[in-house]
């Protein structure tokens, strides 16, 4: 598989813990970014965390809008594409 440059850069992954979101967070945490899964699921979270080296989660529901500003307020800093 290509290996994508992506050293110095923080992807957020939501759904990440399980499925398609992880196969995406794995992917991109092999290309060297920095990775933050957001997932609703607290035991799949846990078992993603456990098992992929480097990354980094937060339980979060994206389905509720104060619990996306509060993970935000986190520590994960939006760029212009999403502007």
């Amino acid at each position: 598989m290509n290996r994508i440059d992506l050293e110095g850069r923080h992807a957020v992954v939501t759904g990440g813990a399980s499925g398609l979101g992880r196969a995406a967070a794995e992917r991109l945490r092999a290309s060297g970014a920095r990775v933050t899964i957001w997932d609703a699921d607290a035991r799949a979270l846990e078992r993603a965390l456990a098992e992929v080296d480097g990354l980094e989660g937060r339980e979060v529901d994206v389905r509720d809008a104060d619990n996306i500003a509060e993970a935000l307020a986190g520590g994960v800093r939006l760029t212009s594409w999403l502007t």
